[in-house]
This record gives C-alpha cells, structure tokens and sequence, in this order.
C-alpha cells in the first residue's frame, strides 16, 4: 500500500514500461511468463498503465493488506460508481472516520480526503474540486480490471508465496520512511527482514519469476542482489529488478 493516494500517479507509466521492455527482450531470450502480481497495489497507478502494455496474454493479481482500499477497488471494478462520494465536507469525513467497520466509501474518501492521503490520520482535506476527477479514474481503473479479469484479494503479501512464472511488482512501504501504515486496527509496522527474506524465496531460479522494486535504496547486505533499471529525473524514486 502507498501512503499517498498519488504516489506512483506520475511515474506509474515510467515504471510500467520500463518493465514491459525488460520482459520484451527476455522474450528473444525465450524466457516467458504468463501471470503478473502486485501485493502492495495502492492506487494501481503502475497497474492500469501495464495492463494495456501486457495485454490478454497474461493473468493478473493483485492485492493489499488494507482492507477499506481493496473493498474500493472491489467496487470500482464491479462498476459501483455511488460508492464514492463527489462533495465530503468535514462531517462526512469525521462519520466515515468513526465508522469500525472498512468500506469502499471509507477507503476512498480515507485516502482522497486526508491530507497527503494519510489513511485517517493526516487533517480533513477538501478535495470536492478534484473528487470527480479522482472517481473518474478510479472507476477508468477499475474498468480495466473487470476486462482482464484481474483478480483482487485483500491480503498480505506473503499469501502470494507460491507464484511461479510470475512477473512480480512490490511496492512496500518504502525503508527507514513509511514503515508503517494505518487502518482500522491503528498503526502497522512492516517488517523488512521478513520482507527481504521472502523476496529471496521468491526470486530462486526454480520459481521462473523476475521481480521488480520500488525503493529509494536497497539494504547493504542486499546490494549485489539487486540490479538497478529506471530511476528519476532526481535519482531519488527508483526501480531495482532482483537477481536470483
């Protein structure tokens, strides 16, 4: 999950594409995959750019351990446009916010709504000008999903252990920055030993699987695991692919 609503929005098809070419020439190499994952989906602003990239030739799944964010995208992709709400004034976000329960609603309006997208914990943001524009694209996004009959979960990203022949794009919350993120149950910590630890499961010859890294670095003890393929105009943001 990304901590704000926008985080990969203007690099998303950078990442994308950068990755459609990496698989484009292991093609000439006759090494192929058939399915593409991401367990840290976020707003899918890597996804809805490489699903055209891709194509019908591939499976898709995709999941994230914030449940309120997966039941928005659960509706987006069934259509579901009234759940999210166009005007949310202060007391709209105040009720959704006491709510216990997750909700599509909530999810939207907890990420749209909050300052930085904060899940809930950053102040009331109004965003009313922008709201429509943000459905628009939510609802755009979930279309995409329903006709790839992409396959969502609400889970954490070890559940996707056994893929194999997978491309796999993870997105976690970033090292010694956003190690935490927040939803009904408060704050979570994300344990990065564990993270990294199954990224070498993941990443064995015999699995037939590339993974890809967002990251602004990698651990120490990782560096000659890791090859760097794309990085920003600032050299800050960047997309590390994993070397078995």
């Amino acid at each position: 999950m990304v901590k704000y609503i926008s985080g990969k929005y203007k690099i998303g098809d950078q990442i994308a594409s950068t990755i459609f070419n990496i698989i484009e020439d292991l093609k000439n190499q006759n090494i192929r995959f058939n399915n593409y994952c991401e367990p840290f989906l976020g707003m899918a602003s890597v996804l809805k750019n490489i699903i055209p990239l891709l194509g019908d030739k591939y499976t898709y799944c995709v999941g994230d351990a914030h449940e309120a964010l997966m039941m928005m995208w659960q509706d987006a992709k069934k259509g579901k446009r009234k759940s999210f709400p166009e005007y949310v004034d202060r007391n709209l976000y105040e009720e959704l916010k006491s709510q216990e329960r997750p909700s599509a609603t909530k999810g939207f309006v907890g990420f749209q709504n909050s300052f930085r997208g904060s899940y809930f914990v950053g102040a009331y943001f109004d965003q009313t000008p922008n709201n429509r524009n943000k459905i628009d694209e939510v609802m755009e996004i979930g279309r995409l999903m329903n006709n790839s009959d992409t396959k969502l979960s609400n889970c954490d990203y070890s559940n996707y252990s056994n893929l194999k022949n997978s491309i796999i794009y993870l997105d976690p919350p970033y090292g010694g920055v956003h190690n935490e993120f927040s939803d009904e149950n408060g704050h979570i910590k994300f344990d990065y030993k564990i993270f990294w630890n199954w990224i070498k499961n993941m990443s064995r010859i015999s699995k037939n699987n590339i993974i890809f890294l967002s990251e602004y670095n990698v651990p120490e003890e990782y560096i000659n695991k890791v090859s760097l393929v794309w990085e920003d105009s600032k050299g800050k943001e960047k997309l590390f692919m994993i070397i078995p």
